[in-house]
């Protein structure tokens, strides 16, 4: 039996390819993928945004993925057929780091090769994945709600490596798609929050989720943060925007001995421009994130069953594998939040 293979074969080149479906091994379980979103680095891997270096073609896209158990290897005892899972990550267990819990880092990767394919192959009509990588969903929310458990993840991540406290305030820069992800991750550790952002569609769905949203366009941003810090600074900010702008932002407005989290990437990179005396006197805390560890995907999937993380107003359009084309340059598109690829005609 043959299966559908969604493949990048070149920068803008996109192509079906086709292959026969696997059999799961030892702790392994052979999933049908109902939907896979289309992450930002995707489809900037697609129009070349990232540079012809960052992937080696021919390459699978596609890592936010959610579907249904069809088969179980050997020796997996805790998922059935017919199980609703989404696809996370947990790392190869034996390396140094993920002895050490640190799966985000480990030294093993995550890239599967079918052929002369490599990549995630979110994008295919079935994936053969380990059983630790799979997490049960609800399910009564939609696959494309699943298939957030990745982003959710990470700003998990990010969010842990704040070490906020109850109480908090937080700055979140930007009210797309991860950084809305992120001001609802900020508020369920207990965190005070508000959003900045300029794009008044993003204003209105910020508000809509429950946070104030002021504009730096039109706000004064050091007056807007007095007022809803009580006048104590904002302890933490989390640049969820990839420009110079947005990070020249949050160094205004994080209080002495702050944390700036620098969550988003940007091509070409943002500029960093600080004063390192401005960092050495004002004790700040400046954080790099990127990825997740298997506990954060848990919590993520708990988030996302719970909906104590909702995405439902973040997912622009669902479109048939067969639009892919059109699928990607939506996705490219200034403004889009997620689009979700459908794997099945079901």
């Amino acid at each position: 039996m043959k299966y559908k293979i969604l493949v990048m074969e070149d920068i803008g080149k996109l192509n079906i390819r086709e292959a026969e479906v696997p059999k799961p091994g030892k702790g392994e379980l052979l999933v049908k993928v109902k939907n896979c979103n289309i992450c930002t680095t995707d489809w900037q891997n697609w129009n070349g945004s990232r540079g012809k270096t960052n992937k080696k073609f021919p390459y699978a896209p596609g890592h936010e993925a959610a579907g249904i158990v069809e088969e179980v290897g050997p020796g997996v005892t805790l998922y059935q057929p017919g199980d609703y899972i989404a696809v996370g990550y947990a790392g190869c267990g034996y390396c140094v780091e993920c002895k050490k819990g640190n799966t985000v880092h480990c030294q093993n990767g995550t890239s599967t090769t079918i052929d002369d394919v490599t990549g995630g192959f979110g994008m295919s009509q079935y994936v053969v994945i380990r059983a630790a990588e799979a997490f049960k969903m609800n399910p009564e929310i939609p696959y494309e709600v699943a298939c957030y458990l990745e982003p959710v993840s990470t700003s998990i991540h990010g969010i842990k490596k704040l070490n906020v406290q109850a109480g908090d305030s937080l700055l979140v820069i930007g009210a797309g798609n991860l950084g809305l992800v992120n001001a609802q991750v900020a508020r369920a550790a207990g965190c005070r929050t508000f959003v900045s952002e300029v794009n008044p569609q993003r204003i209105e769905i910020a508000k809509s989720l429950g946070f104030e949203v002021m504009n730096p366009n039109q706000d004064d941003i050091l007056e807007f943060a007095d007022r809803f810090t009580n006048g104590y600074g904002v302890d933490h900010v989390v640049v969820a925007v990839g420009n110079t702008p947005a990070t020249e932002q949050a160094f205004k407005v994080v209080k002495f001995a702050g944390k700036v989290l620098l969550f988003a990437a940007g091509y070409p990179s943002p500029e960093l421009n600080l004063n390192v005396n401005q960092v050495h006197y004002g004790n700040w805390h400046i954080i790099g994130t990127g990825g997740s560890d298997v506990a954060d995907f848990q919590l993520a999937c708990q988030y996302l069953n719970d909906g104590t993380v909702k995405v439902d107003k973040l997912l622009s359009q669902t479109l048939p594998l067969e639009e892919y084309q059109r699928a990607f340059e939506l996705a490219a598109t200034p403004g889009t939040y997620r689009v979700s690829i459908s794997l099945w005609d079901e």
